[in-house]
């Protein structure tokens, strides 16, 4: 019996000694899984030191840096601006950059981990402040964000509103996105609830007065030559959302700021756009490309991962735009942490902007109000890259429709943040809202002439496929001279012109023009400089500056800049460029294009190691008028007319700065205020509606009240309906037509027709809106 107990005994010790070994087994293997950095799920925000760790698991490798390095002076052979970027003062910010001479350097340094290596190049890169010129790095990096929970505003210190000489004082505006969902989140990663410091003031960032840690970190900013519009994106976008695309990674997991007097320590957190189950699989990812889905990066891999990349931008035109694209990750990550919601009308002291309709980020229309009376139309262009391009077009016209049937005299043009888009689409707007004869349309433009533009250019004038293709930058058909006469050859581009810039002197192209479809014409109405303002932040920028521009330099509007350093001038937009390319589109043309019309280019670029790219402004575009036609675009600096000391990008505070704008623009005559639902956008579901004019609508009443007036005398009460195709309501101060092609058959039976069997075919007991005998005493 006790040797029973005794075997028994030992059963049970052993059987538990087995549970604590494999608990610990398992335990230790939970604990390695969390060690494990770079186990990250996309959409969730992870502690700053986490995502620090994993971006430094990826070691440099000197060979590849070499070919990385050479990768990119190839492909910047394109860069039209690369001599006078050598030695430029013609803008605000002094620029001094050899693009030759930063890669060798960056060639010769020991550099140990990988994410180094690509900031060193996003470094010299961002002194160039060229939006549409940037190295990106491999995805791995450049998908992750890191994020400040606050939005800032400042309000300036000063009875002056045009000239403050103070540092404006900066408070916290919300928290980022204005999203309780972010809230929620940042809590639960860091303990702290960001909606308890809204409203307080920013005395101090990192022992820095605020103002001037926001000025000073503002230079880290690539997208202006503009002090005061890379003031304005910074405060718009890359405080609270820090790229890795092109950014380091922040030198503290925190910010320590005094929030009304003490000092807090604030942490980033860290958020991934990609999924990565372990360190080796990121590891991969950086060193050999996320878009390969294959270890084996042979030749044929690699052209396919080029493939894919052109199908992307292909299938949105977005990709190929820089300062698009980051918006695209702005709005996606906007999406996983949505705005609160908020009434479209705003409305103060009599005064109130109201919006008729707004489509996709694309176009929109309100109207500035006081008093009860129409003082302004505002047409917000949010972009010129919209995704249905008859549908931009469509809501464009019908905005100006809107404002002549609603006699709106006054017309604000709000081009805030707009990156651009397609240059034909902002010429053809230009003409549509201006219809300006005075010429030239287009501007001038040239490409740099390098050993490879010169060969692709050559071998493609020489095949006639190449030649007849569409789209094709290297087709001689594709561009245009002064006269716009279409080009056969490419005498224009060879043998070209001897250009001294940067003090160097380089063979560029004579100039071609592009090309637009000018059958869209305004049938309503055109505005001239009293009656018109363009509002920029300075922001508006590529097809945007294009536009913009045009509409300055034929002295059509007045120009207004919201924000921006006090105390100096600003100008309303930046980089115009010319037109961007990136090394994907190059390789893509060399490996795919180009073969299928039995071109060969031997000078091609060794493709980049990874999933990195670089973009660049290819060619250049010339001032419309005056003295400086001789310089780009990119390089002359127009200050704005006027200034507006608001740093609210939350548009929170549009009311007081369209009412600022309004105050240089003639006072209308005085009218009723239109329905605000008279107005729908080409996508809606709902048919846009179009104001008539108000003496149409008189008409109309009269033929109404005359025959409801008629019938009440033949005490004759009848409830009728209209037939689908169109319907009537009328209260005390609107009247609405949803379809105008019936106005004349209707009226002419209302006044020509007394037989009650002849208006059944027009009036349907089973259809439309009743309309009651009070509705027809009140009108």
């Amino acid at each position: 019996m006790k040797n029973r107990q005794l075997i028994l005994i030992i059963i049970l010790i052993i059987i538990s000694i087995f549970k604590i070994k494999t608990k610990e087994e398992a335990t230790e293997k939970t604990k390695t899984t969390a060690r494990d950095p770079c186990i990250i799920t996309s959409t969730v925000l992870y502690p700053f030191d986490q995502f620090k760790e994993c971006i430094y698991s990826v070691m440099n490798n000197p060979v590849t840096q070499k070919e990385i390095l050479e990768s990119l002076s190839e492909y910047l052979q394109l860069y039209v601006f690369q001599d006078i970027v050598l030695n430029s003062t013609t803008s605000l910010t002094t620029i001094e950059v050899n693009i030759t001479d930063e890669i060798e350097k960056i060639k010769q340094e020991n550099i140990t981990f990988d994410f180094d290596l690509h900031q060193k190049i996003n470094d010299f890169m961002t002194r160039l402040y060229d939006a549409h010129t940037q190295y990106y790095k491999p995805y791995c990096y450049s998908e992750i964000t890191f994020l400040f929970p606050f939005e800032l505003m400042a309000v300036v210190n000063s009875s002056s509103k045009e000239n403050a000489q103070e540092n404006p004082l900066v408070f916290i505006n919300s928290v980022f996105s204005n999203s309780t969902q972010f809230a929620t989140d940042y809590n639960s990663v860091t303990g702290i609830n960001p909606i308890n410091f809204i409203g307080k003031q920013v005395q101090e960032i990192e022992g820095t007065d605020a103002w001037e840690y926001l000025v000073q970190n503002s230079d880290s900013v690539y997208s202006s030559k503009d002090p005061s519009a890379r003031l304005n994106e910074y405060l718009s976008f890359d405080f609270s959302m820090h790229f890795l695309q092109t950014l380091p990674v922040p030198e503290k997991s925190n910010r320590t700021l005094r929030i009304d007097g003490n000092l807090i320590d604030i942490p980033f957190v860290g958020y991934n756009y990609l999924d990565f189950s372990s360190t080796d699989e990121f590891i991969s990812a950086c060193i050999n490309g996320s878009l390969t889905n294959t270890q084996d990066l042979n030749e044929n891999h690699k052209k396919y991962s080029i493939f894919q990349k052109q199908q992307q931008k292909n299938q949105n035109p977005k990709l190929k735009n820089p300062i698009l694209k980051k918006k695209q990750k702005i709005e996606q990550l906007k999406k996983q942490f949505p705005k609160e919601k908020q009434d479209q009308k705003q409305k103060t002291n009599g005064a109130e902007i109201q919006t008729i309709f707004s489509v996709n980020n694309e176009v929109g229309l309100s109207t500035l109000i006081l008093n009860n009376q129409v003082q302004a139309g505002i047409l917000h262009i949010i972009s010129f890259a919209p995704q249905n391009e008859n549908a931009f077009k469509a809501n464009i016209e019908k905005s100006i429709e809107y404002l002549e049937s609603n006699e709106i005299g006054n017309l604000i043009i709000d081009l805030r943040s707009n990156s651009g888009g397609y240059i034909p689409l902002g010429y053809e707007t230009f003409h549509f809202l201006f219809n300006d004869s005075k010429p030239p349309l287009y501007g001038n433009y040239d490409f740099i002439h390098s050993y490879l533009n010169d060969e692709m250019f050559e071998k493609c004038s020489k095949n006639q496929d190449c030649v007849n293709s569409q789209d094709n930058t290297y087709s001689p058909k594709s561009w245009w001279n002064p006269q716009e006469q279409q080009y056969q050859d490419i005498s224009w581009y060879s043998p070209g012109v001897v250009l001294e810039r940067g003090n160097v002197f380089s063979n560029y192209s004579n100039f071609i023009h592009d090309i637009a479809d000018l059958s869209w014409i305004n049938n309503f109405k055109f505005f001239d400089k009293n009656h018109t303002s363009i509002l920029s932040d300075g922001l508006c920028g590529s097809t945007c500056a294009v536009f913009a521009e045009k509409i300055h330099s034929a002295n059509l509007a007045q120009t207004f800049s919201v924000g921006g350093l006090p105390g100096m001038d600003m100008g309303f937009y930046s980089f115009p460029g010319g037109e961007i390319y990136d090394s994907d589109e190059i390789d893509y043309l060399i490996y795919f294009f180009f073969p299928d019309f039995g071109i060969t280019i031997n000078n091609m670029p060794l493709l980049f190691t990874s999933d990195q790219s670089v973009s660049f402004t290819y060619r250049e575009i010339y001032p419309f008028f005056g003295s400086q036609q001789d310089i780009p675009l990119e390089f002359i600096f127009n200050p704005s007319d006027h200034r507006i000391l608001i740093w609210d990008f939350s548009n929170s505070n549009d009311l007081e700065i369209f009412s600022q704008v309004l105050q240089y623009m003639p006072t209308p005559t005085p009218k009723p205020t239109p329905s605000p639902q008279s107005s729908k956008p080409e996508n809606s579901k709902v048919p846009l509606i179009v104001g008539t004019s108000v003496s149409f609508f008189v008409v109309i009443v009269a033929l109404f009240v005359g025959f409801f007036i008629y019938r009440r005398k033949k005490r004759i009460h009848t409830h009728f309906h209209f037939q689908d195709e169109i319907s009537f309501s009328f209260s005390d101060d609107q009247a609405e037509i949803s379809d105008l092609s019936q106005i004349e058959q209707i009226s002419d039976h209302f006044v020509n027709n007394d037989d009650d069997k002849q208006k059944s075919s027009l009036l349907n007991p089973d259809q439309g809106n009743e309309v009651q005998n009070d509705q027809k005493n009140k009108n």
